[in-house]
C-alpha cells in the first residue's frame, strides 16, 4: 500500500448522506472491489494527484458502499479522507457503460492518450442493481484539499442538491 494513503482506514464519504453512507476503502486488484469495502484501480493515481483517482464498490453486497451511487447528481460532494488530508471532489457527470469499457478509468476519462491537467475522481459500480451487466460510473473533479486536523467546514458538508 502506498505510504501516501497512510493507514488502510481511509474513507469515502458523501455529505448527501441521505443518499449514500461512508465506506471504508482498501486496495483491490484493477477493476475490482474488495469484499469489505471499495477497491482502488491500481493503475490510477492517488487522491489529490493530477489524473484520475478511480475506485470500484459494490451496490448490493459486502456492505454495499455504493448502493445509492446512481442518486448522486452534479454538484454533490465526495470526500476522501486519509490520515492527514480531506480531498473534496464535486460530481460533474455520470454514465452507464459495459464492464469492458475501461476508458472511464483512463487518466482523462474517455480520452485515450490525453494528458491529464486536473485531479479527477471516478467511481464505478455494477448496474443495474443485482446485476453485473453494466457499470454505473460517476465522475468528479477536485475542488479542495484540506488538512484533516482542522476538520471539515460546514459548507463542505452541506447538501447541494436536496
Amino acid at each position: 500500500m502506498p505510504s501516501s494513503w497512510g493507514t488502510p482506514s481511509r474513507s469515502c464519504g458523501f455529505p448527501a448522506s441521505a443518499r449514500t453512507t461512508p465506506a471504508r476503502s482498501t486496495r483491490a486488484p484493477p477493476g475490482t472491489s474488495s469484499n469489505e469495502s471499495v477497491g482502488h484501480y491500481e493503475q490510477s493515481v492517488m487522491p489529490g494527484q493530477v489524473g484520475n483517482f478511480s475506485f470500484a464498490g459494490h451496490r448490493v453486497t459486502y456492505g454495499k458502499p455504493f448502493n445509492r451511487i446512481a442518486e448522486l447528481v452534479p454538484g454533490d460532494k465526495v470526500i476522501i479522507e486519509t490520515v492527514n488530508t480531506y480531498y473534496v471532489y464535486t460530481i460533474v457527470s455520470s454514465e452507464i457503460v459495459l464492464p469492458t469499457d475501461v476508458r472511464v478509468v483512463l487518466p482523462v476519462p474517455n480520452q485515450p492518450g490525453a494528458k491529464p491537467t486536473q485531479a479527477m475522481l471516478t467511481m464505478t459500480s455494477c448496474h443495474p442493481e443485482f446485476s453485473s451487466r453494466e457499470r454505473y460510473v460517476q465522475h468528479a473533479v477536485l475542488d479542495q484539499t484540506l488538512p484533516r486536523a482542522g476538520g471539515l467546514p460546514p459548507e463542505v458538508l452541506a447538501v447541494s442538491n436536496p
